[in-house]
């Protein structure tokens, strides 16, 4: 007897059922896979999400500390133990041309985290006390305080120290006073010069002479060669100050090169452009060591200033701005002072640019033959021999009336 496929399937409801059975299996067999794929993807991301921000939260910051600078001050070798201390802190250098541009920024609400600027005069840091333009700095962070001579020690004492704080410390020295070309002025048949009024002297104009334009470096002692006194300066006379304003306006008329920028005028005196200006050490330094017969008034063989006339000595140094501590560069502003004052800094600031350190420990270490040049063994001697603006700048209202007038000078000498 035959019977049919069908029937026989139909037939035999155990073989349905482990079909079944098989069907459900793999179906959960399939949805259990599939959570445990999306379970190892799950996982896998969170892995790779989770290593890439413990990465990226524990990669090194990369930290700025801002730095306004003298030009030639933005070199390594003047603050190269912060590097080694702080290797990966980036240092950007801002360079000013002087203080009243540095002024003129703290004003309008610009806070660098170290400044060379504004501590050269009690004028300055006065202002930027008052405009809480800096933080107070921390004696005990500054290891090379130690070894800072007296005289400086004191000097921040009486200049730098307000309701027990202290907001500078001094880290260079030195003056600005004439310079010129020994050759010229004699192939021209002129005398060395020994007073400020060379720049407005007719007689040196065939040979050139440039004016600077820094009324905070050279006004007052341009005051000052007009036989008037430091008393005249801090309270003078409306005659006084027309005076000196009609006399800048000749310098200015006179000048065959304005500058701002040392090194601009040390390249016009290279070249002959001019034979006389007005300058620092260091790139009167740095025009003798290229062969330059370059004579800087005040420094021997030179002459000296005539009887009643100076040079200018001024002592230079770092202050902290306002907010450092907000930014997390509180401390390392004071590793960058500590920098500036470590003795291989101030042996180099000696030997290279021809300024005093406020280190003993750097005039020991420093070329004697420069030291005794200089003579940078005696900081008071010296800075006092000259006009000693940190302690010389008249009261910020006079200052202003000086400054406009400065201003006005040389507009009319251009018109």
């Amino acid at each position: 007897m035959h019977t049919c496929k069908a029937s026989l399937e139909k037939a035999n409801p155990l073989k349905e059922n482990v079909i079944k059975i098989n069907v459900e299996a793999t179906t959960k067999m399939m949805k259990m896979e599939r959570k445990i794929l999306v379970g190892v993807i799950i996982i896998a991301a969170i892995i790779i999400v989770g290593g890439f921000t413990y990465f990226w939260l524990s990669r090194p910051k990369v930290i700025e500390l801002v730095v306004w600078e003298w030009s030639g001050y933005e070199i390594e070798e003047v603050w190269f133990p912060f590097k080694e201390k702080n290797p990966d802190v980036k240092v950007s250098h801002v360079l000013l041309a002087d203080n009243d541009a540095a002024m003129a920024r703290i004003a309008a609400g610009d806070r660098p985290d170290i400044t060379h600027f504004g501590g050269d005069s009690k004028l300055y840091l006065d202002r930027h006390v008052a405009l809480d333009a800096v933080e107070p700095i921390n004696l005990s962070l500054i290891p090379n305080w130690e070894s800072v001579h007296p005289y400086f020690k004191n000097y921040v004492a009486e200049f730098s120290t307000y309701d027990d704080n202290v907001y500078w410390i001094p880290t260079d020295w030195g003056s600005t006073s004439i310079v010129y070309r020994r050759d010229l002025l004699e192939a021209a048949g002129l005398p060395e010069p020994d007073s400020w009024s060379v720049f407005w002297n007719s007689s040196y104009a065939e040979v050139g002479t440039a004016m600077y334009d820094s009324p905070s470096e050279i006004g007052g002692i341009i005051f000052l060669a007009l036989n008037y006194t430091l008393e005249d300066f801090h309270n003078p006379t409306d005659e006084q100050v027309e005076t000196w304003k009609n006399t800048l306006e000749m310098a200015f008329e006179q000048a065959d090169v304005i500058y701002d920028d040392q090194y601009e005028l040390l390249e016009a005196l290279k070249t002959g452009e001019v034979a006389v200006g007005s300058l620092w050490e260091e790139p009167w330094a740095v025009g003798l060591d290229e062969g330059y017969d370059l004579g800087y008034v005040s420094i021997s063989p030179a002459p000296d200033f005539r009887e009643g006339e100076n040079p200018v000595t001024w002592v230079s140094g770092l202050s902290i701005g306002k907010g450092a501590k907000d930014r997390g560069t509180y401390e390392l502003a004071h590793d960058y002072i500590n920098a500036w004052l470590d003795p291989r800094v101030g042996s180099y600031v000696i030997d290279e640019y021809y300024y005093g350190s406020t280190n003993e420990e750097a005039i020991e270490m420093a070329d004697p033959d420069v030291v005794e040049m200089l003579g940078l063994t005696d900081p008071q001697t010296k800075l006092e021999k000259g006009v000693l603006y940190s302690y010389n700048m008249p009261d910020a209202a006079t200052w202003d009336e000086y400054f406009e007038a400065w201003v006005a000078a040389k507009a009319a000498a251009a018109v």
